[in-house]
């Protein structure tokens, strides 16, 4: 499947794109000259240059402010250098390349770089990666015997000839004023609204666009970037379409045009330009103040927050939306296949879906790395309902685990009234705007005006267009018509449609991963580590500090473990590592004063139990490093998408097998591979603490035991799988959506009765499938409602049958939702030769044809006799809660199903009674598929004024799927859906021929989509739907019509076919 990829290509809608614009010298034009940072040791009071990479013939200093470099100035501040407490610039000196640090090579999606207030906490000891080089760092853990080089500026920089010209005698430092979001630098210069003030004013005349250049963007998704790279065999083109990540309305239409060009070129990408203030509102605000919160399970009190309720930033989030929309719009290809990421993007799939430039057969997919929440959590966002409709644009939703799928599944059914079955979710008539929201904080939605207003102004132009070739008054009012009609369409993405929900869990590279662990670097700092913490325990952690990833909570835990377990004082370190994150998050979690009441309480003058690190103080190969010689890896996330981090340390314990400690709310741990780590809950100090005291005491045999699980599990869900299983999802749902939803308008069926009564008169075996209610009878009371309770078929209705059976040629079949006891009882006796399908497919009547009847023939054949219906007790208890408190409501409980009947007014206005109505009837569903539709394989089809609720694998299309395979009339006595192995064949046209061949004429009149596609396969059928949409049948027909038509063919019923009585014995 993958390899059909090579003649497509991905398009990628990301937040952020993989590459930035640094203002400032191409590092092309001066590849020898990059910034070092230099930063202070707190504890020491040292000042170091920052890492530099092996091999490059660069031995970096360690000075301390008293003692200079020769020639220098004697103060911090006059080196400039890198102090994260204050403004930061940078020092140019000439190495070999780029400086590698921890944020390049794990690219991970770090928002912002760590502000001060979550600083190495003062007091901790040096830093373990703080040796200037490996010599150095060997020269210490071997207490002195390696000697170190004199460092001196000339042999500093061999080949140079000349000291450093930023640091030199009587020469101030050079300065680098170039804006950049490479990690390292200034965090106020990562955020934009540090820069942006430098940026409102442009001047009148353009000027000629500065020097820039392209460098990796730290906030890029990582895990996505690493994932589409590691495919890059097998996807032959892929187009990044994302946001640069900066300030840009500094950027003149000229740059912009050049940037635009070289991104394409350099980079396979194309820039989304987004106004500062506009990008300050939908994602610094909605994004991370409303969206971030809520999908985490965060919800803050509303009283302290106003903001997440009452959030006035959705319009700019609607904007960056439609931005990225043209973006794709303007660039799009036939073939392309569109990749939608996250949660920055869930209007974009329907902006694209109703774009008359991207046609239905261009397969969207969207996909959510975080986490999704309840439907409790969710229904609270007041946008609620725009967020559910944009995503639904999509051909697929994806998510990292069940649980989140189902929760967005349950979301759909609570909130939008739309029927939800396991694999996904039915587009229901609601995004139309035929019904409001039900709930008082519902808005209705500025998405929805947009398309409405965009999809008449289309209708309109289209209508215009006509008229302007000749057409008169009568022409106009129809194509206004077919405009509306299309409007309508648009919005509710055709009908019914079906959007497909899959599970789709993120890896890693193993491989790559496997080639760096490899490196000589990586192995020399496991030797480093492992000399320095000789007989220490090291506890590894590495989360972003914001309020989800719990690293207060690891804290606390830890330091529960270390007064619950004295022994292990002075025994045990925990390093933490720290992400960029935002100063409002560090501010929230405050983990600095933590850290230091652990460290004053614990630490002696040779040891400290917690060692806090940001990205910035190490490089790549370290952090492998520091996951290869730990005793044990700490995740204590309160919600988290995956995880990916649990998977390199896995992949990085090869010989030492140590065990993971994971919070059971990461999405690595719902699988199983992942039951074999220590889970923890993060909210439980005490037991977190105990797992960690489980950890360090493990035996050998069991870490291996859980290693080799964890192993497996890792080396299965790989990026590449990741990849081809989402991608391939999404190309087989667009087909099959596409080819539903492109169907030309049928014709109305009485137009067509001159060429199919000749048909009808000269087959000598004909198959009518009709339906019983809302097509041949139309069961609905004087007062307008379906009438509850006993009722009789009206005689026409036994006229028409008892004619159409006279003929042995027809072979009648009655389709219905109704149960075996009432009226279907009155017609098996009244006309006995009609068989009858009952309760949507769960019973089935034969055909008494005489001689050929048998002893299991004489009555109701159960269907569903090896089901499970313990289903019933539980659905008919919630049920019962939820009429006593809606006035009217009724259950109906059937042999196999159940129907909740929730408004019995003929009106559907949106009246405040049907408004609660239609709440209750949400709210039922939702916990009717939460606590019992996947356990039990339940499905609820949503109707206007009740629902139904009976197993999956049961309907009406199943039942004619069977009665279709050869002996199908001849119902076996074991129920043919046990193993559903008819329901599966059923779903290929092709295993129908057989039984097809034998009838020569077959005849649908249904109001049954799902039915009439199926039997639109078949040449020899004609179907008609009485729905009034139509779209799945050959023909429509109104219901009140069904009978006449009936009866005109019965009336041109002519004599049997010479051999067709023989035939038929």
């Amino acid at each position: 499947m993958t390899s059909s990829f090579k003649s497509n290509r991905i398009v990628v809608a990301s937040l952020f794109l993989p590459s930035t614009v640094v203002l400032g010298d191409s590092g092309e034009t001066t590849p020898a000259i990059q910034p070092i940072p230099i930063t202070p040791n707190v504890t020491t009071g040292h000042f170091r240059l920052g890492e530099i990479k092996k091999g490059s013939g660069v031995l970096p200093l360690t000075q301390s402010p008293s003692s200079s470099l020769p020639g220098s100035p004697t103060t911090p501040s006059a080196m400039h250098m890198h102090l994260r407490k204050g403004s930061a610039t940078s020092v140019g000196v000439p190495v070999a390349g780029p400086l590698k640090s921890i944020v390049e090579d794990l690219k991970d999606k770090s928002r912002l770089a760590s502000p001060s207030i979550a600083a190495t906490p003062a007091g901790e000891v040096a830093n373990p990666f703080n040796f200037t080089s490996l010599a150095q760092a060997a020269h210490l853990v071997t207490g002195g015997s390696t000697p170190l080089p004199t460092p001196s500026l000339t042999s500093a920089f061999p080949g140079s000839g000349s000291s450093l010209p930023a640091i030199a005698p009587g020469v101030p430092p050079r300065k680098h004023t170039h804006q950049t979001t490479h990690n390292g630098t200034d965090p106020t210069r990562l955020r934009r609204k540090s820069s942006r003030s430098s940026t409102r004013t442009v001047a009148a005349s353009e000027p000629p666009p500065p020097a820039y250049r392209f460098e990796k963007n730290m906030r890029c998704n990582g895990g996505l970037k690493n994932a589409v790279d590691s495919m890059s065999e097998k996807l032959s083109d892929v187009l990044w379409v994302g946001a640069v990540g900066t300030a840009t309305d500094g950027f003149g239409e000229r740059m912009r045009r050049d940037v635009e060009r070289r991104m394409r070129g350099e980079k396979d990408s194309v820039p989304v330009w987004i106004p500062d203030r506009e990008w300050e509102k939908a994602y610094d605000d909605f994004c991370h103040q409303v969206l971030w919160p809520c999908l985490h399970y965060a919800i803050p009190d509303a009283p302290k927050h106003k903001s997440f309720y009452e959030s006035a930033s959705y319009k700019e989030y609607v904007s960056v939306n439609q931005r990225f929309a043209d973006a794709i719009i303007k660039n799009y290809e036939e073939g392309d296949i569109i990749w939608v990421n996250d949660y920055h993007l869930m209007l974009l799939p329907l902006m694209l879906r109703n774009s008359p430039k991207i046609p239905a057969t261009a397969p969207i997919g969207f996909f959510m790395h975080v986490a999704f929440p309840s439907s409790e959590l969710f229904r609270c966002l007041s946008v609620r309902k725009d967020l559910l409709r944009g995503v639904t644009g999509a051909d697929l939703i994806g998510f990292q685990t069940a649980n989140y799928a189902r929760h967005f599944r349950g979301s759909v059914s609570r909130v939008m009234a739309w029927e939800a079955v396991p694999r996904g979710v039915w587009v229901g008539e609601e995004s139309e705007g035929e019904s409001k929201d039900v709930s008082p904080s519902g808005s209705g939605g500025i998405l929805g005006k947009c398309q409405e207003e965009k999809s008449k102004k289309a209708a309109k132009e289209e209508a215009d267009e006509k008229v302007n070739v000749g057409g008169g008054v009568e022409d106009v009012e129809d194509v206004l018509g077919v405009g509306e009609d299309k409007m309508a369409a648009s919005q509710s993405q055709a009908r019914g449609r079906f959007v497909d929900v899959g599970v789709f869990p993120m890896g890693i590279d193993v491989g790559a991963l496997e080639v760096k662990k490899r490196s000589s670097d990586v192995a020399e700092w496991v030797y480093v580590l492992s000399q320095r913490y000789a007989g220490m325990k090291m506890i590894v952690g590495r989360d972003k500090l914001d309020e989800v990833q719990g690293v207060r909570q690891k804290l606390l835990a830890f330091e529960a473990f270390l007064n619950k377990y004295p022994e292990f004082q002075g025994k045990v370190i925990l390093l933490q590592v720290a992400l960029q994150t935002t100063e409002m998050n560090e501010l929230a979690v405050n983990v600095a004063d933590i850290v230091s009441r652990i460290n004053s309480k614990f630490s002696t003058l040779t040891y400290q139990p917690i060692v806090f690190l940001h990205t910035h103080d190490l490089t790549f190969d370290q952090y492998l490093a520091l996951l290869s010689v730990a005793d044990a890896f700490m995740v204590c996330s309160l919600r988290e998408g995956m995880g990916l981090r649990t998977h390199e340390f896995v992949e990085c314990q090869h010989t030492r097998h140590r065990p993971l400690i994971l919070s059971e709310f990461t999405g690595s741990y719902s699988y199983s591979g992942f039951r074999s780590c220590i889970a923890v809950n993060p909210w439980d100090a005490r037991g977190t603490a105990n797992a960690i005291h489980e950890a360090l005491t493990m035996s050998e045999d069991e870490a291996t035991s859980r290693w080799e699980d964890l192993h497996a599990h890792v080396t299965t869900q790989t990026a590449q799988a990741f990849v081809t299983s989402f991608l391939a999802r999404c190309v087989r749902s667009n087909k099959s959506t596409s080819s539903s939803n492109t169907i030309t308008p049928c014709a109305r069926f009485d137009t067509a009765i001159p060429k199919i009564i000749p048909r009808f008169k000269h087959s000598p075996k004909r198959l009518l499938f009709i339906d019983l209610e809302g097509s041949l009878w139309l069961r609905i009371g004087t007062d307008g409602v379906v009438p509850i309770g006993d009722f009789e078929v009206p005689e026409d209705v036994f006229a028409v049958l008892e004619k159409l059976v006279e003929d042995r040629r027809n072979e009648v079949w009655l389709l219905s939702g109704l149960p075996v006891k009432g009226a279907l009882e009155s017609i098996a006796k009244r006309v006995p030769k009609v068989g009858i399908v009952a309760e949507n497919g769960c019973f089935l009547k034969p055909r008494n044809i005489g001689s050929r009847l048998s002893s299991n023939n004489e009555g109701w054949v159960n269907m569903v006799a090896n089901f499970n219906l313990s289903w019933k007790s539980a659905v008919l208890e919630i049920l019962n809660y939820f009429t006593e408190r809606t006035p009217g409501a009724h259950v109906e409980e059937r042999e196999a199903s159940i129907v909740w009947r929730f408004w019995l007014k003929p009106s559907l206005a949106d009246t405040p009674d049907r408004l609660w109505a239609l709440r209750q009837a949400a709210e039922a569903q939702n916990h009717i598929f939460d606590s019992l539709g996947e356990r039990f394989g339940l499905r609820i089809i949503p109707g206007k004024a009740s629902f139904l609720v009976l197993p999956t694998n049961i309907s009406r299309s199943s039942a004619v799927g069977a009665l279709l395979q050869p002996g199908g009339t001849q119902v076996p006595s074991a129920p043919y859906l046990s193993s559903s192995p008819t329901a599966a064949s059923w779903h290929d046209a092709s295993q129908l021929s057989d039984r097809g061949d034998e009838v020569d004429f077959i005849l649908a009149i249904s109001k049954d989509d799902q039915l009439l596609r199926r039997l639109k396969e078949l040449d020899q059928a004609e179907t008609c739907s009485t729905s009034g949409k139509g779209n799945e049948a050959k023909w429509r027909m109104a219901p009140q019509d069904t009978l006449s038509v009936l009866g005109s063919l019965a009336a041109a019923q002519s004599v049997p076919v010479r051999g067709t009585e023989s035939h038929r014995h």
